[in-house]
């Protein structure tokens, strides 16, 4: 006798949704699975979130509100970057994309001219490469070379003390960036964040005696106020003394005329 297994009820009805516009035959299973509460390890589910177990900190998708569109699209980035699963299709269009791009740069750096050379990870790979090359031609440590790495890429995208008419390139490599170097005890330093520090300093001291001036006019123009304030004080009160006199002066006069 057949007996057909039974499928869970849906528990998570917009997952179902995601499932039905899918066309990926893996992630459409992946998706409907979800929606009927059928995890898999290191992923939990409840109503309107999906959360990522991770080593250090959890991370908790949030899907309530959204459209099943945007839900697949976030939540399948989600689980490739954080989990690392990822369909057979997946993995083809990795690779087809790997070599679009890979093809993309070598028609670009034969050119020799970084300012054309506008996609972010092409840029990543050719700094990887110079410090791979700085890191052999001086003898350097790789933990000195990752952070010559970094310290390019920072020049580049966030402090942007550099552009692109600081690399130097030849034969589709770089060969030199300016004030990205180097001291004989290995430390890597940009001299152009010095540049901008000592300029700051400068800025900050002109403003501390711009304020410092201020301050004065501010103090010169109260004191020369209220020294005008007690001259008109005084003159008022010689004023008053002079049609009133004081009653002790009427005394004496009085006292005076009685006399004789």
């Amino acid at each position: 006798m057949n007996r057909t297994k039974k499928k869970r009820e849906i528990k998570y009805p917009k997952l179902y949704e995601c499932s039905q516009i899918e066309q990926d035959d893996y992630w459409k299973q992946f998706f409907e699975n979800l929606s009927r509460g059928k995890s898999i390890k290191k992923l939990l589910l409840s109503d309107g979130t999906i959360e990522l177990i991770q080593k250090n900190k959890n991370i908790v998708y949030v899907y309530r509100d959204k459209h099943p569109e945007l839900i697949l699209s976030e939540a399948k980035d989600l689980i490739r970057q954080k989990l690392h699963i990822h369909s057979k299709r997946d993995i083809v269009n990795s690779q087809h994309v790997w070599s679009t791009e890979q093809n993309e740069l070598n028609t670009l750096t034969q050119q020799d001219d970084w300012k054309k050379i506008r996609n972010k990870n092409m840029r990543y790979f050719l700094i990887m490469k110079y410090s791979i090359y700085v890191k052999h031609k001086k003898n350097l440590s790789w933990n000195v070379a990752n952070i010559l790495f970094k310290t390019i890429k920072d020049a580049f995208y966030n402090i942007h003390t550099h552009k692109s008419v600081d690399v130097y390139m030849q034969n589709s490599e770089i060969i030199d960036i300016k004030d990205i170097i180097i001291t004989d005890d290995h430390i890597v330093r940009n001299n152009r964040i010095e540049s901008l520090e000592s300029k700051k300093e400068k800025k900050d001291t002109k403003a501390s005696l711009w304020d410092k001036y201020l301050n004065n006019v501010v103090k010169m123009a109260y004191e020369s106020k209220m020294d005008a304030l007690d001259m008109q004080q005084k003159q008022q009160k010689e004023e008053e003394e002079e049609m009133f006199p004081s009653v002790l002066d009427d005394d004496d006069d009085y006292e005076t005329i009685n006399a004789y």
